[in-house]
């Protein structure tokens, strides 16, 4: 992301599309004129403010990506680079983690197992079991603990970069491939047909977590 070069349509939409190529400016500019011929669109004063907008909020998000850029390239966190690179995580998903779980040795002090149950709270996955007397079969059971957003990060590394197949030039590290394997397990039937609905979102669901047990095997061998 770079500050001044917002999406380029609502570039295009609050008059700040200096920096886009004359193809683009040309589609968007025939496109209106076409739906114009047949109903006018509303184009309003307002509607251009709010264009505005998003492209000022695009710039503040801008420079606080490029400040989270930064602050991770400490040499603090060199060892938790070597971690992260076998994953391929972006510099989002690196900061979310480490805001989390510096110091890693906080979690060297406690037995191993106790140690991960703690790696996992703290990356959003932790979970309480929750009983009513009844449970529905095939459900997981209990709510995930600890940081929302961090589990997000995580439910979307595992949904853009592990589940969909691999694209074409594109190479798995060995720690990718095991997630890959563990979620192809899961989320298809003996037929080998992908399960939907809420069997499919447990899939992804445990697949996360299996994420955050790959991470922290990752850095218990690096960093101890």
């Amino acid at each position: 992301m770079k500050t001044g070069q917002p999406p380029a349509f609502w570039a295009w939409l609050a008059d700040r599309g200096d920096f886009l190529s004359k193809s683009i400016l040309s589609r968007f500019n025939n496109h209106y004129r076409k739906e114009g011929e047949v109903d006018p669109p509303n184009l309003s004063t307002m509607t251009r403010h709010l264009a505005a907008t998003v492209c000022d909020l695009h710039d503040i998000e801008a420079e606080l990506e490029n400040k989270l850029i930064e602050v991770p390239g400490d040499s603090l966190f060199v060892s938790y680079h070597r971690v992260f690179d076998r994953f391929a995580f972006g510099y989002r998903k690196r900061g979310w983690i480490l805001s989390r779980i510096y110091p890693f040795e906080d979690f060297l002090c406690l037995p191993k197992k106790r140690a991960l149950r703690r790696f996992r709270q703290a990356c959003g996955l932790g979970k309480v079991e929750k009983f009513s007397g009844q449970r529905r079969a095939g459900s997981g059971g209990g709510n995930w603990t600890g940081c929302a957003n961090t589990r997000g990060t995580l439910w979307t590394y595992v949904h853009c970069r592990i589940e969909p197949q691999k694209l074409k030039g594109q190479a798995y590290s060995a720690v990718q491939l095991e997630l890959r394997e563990y979620f192809i397990g899961r989320a298809l039937d003996a037929d080998g047909t992908k399960k939907r609905g809420r069997r499919l979102a447990d899939a992804r669901n445990a697949t996360c977590r299996k994420l955050t047990d790959l991470v922290f095997r990752e850095l218990y061998n690096e960093v101890k």
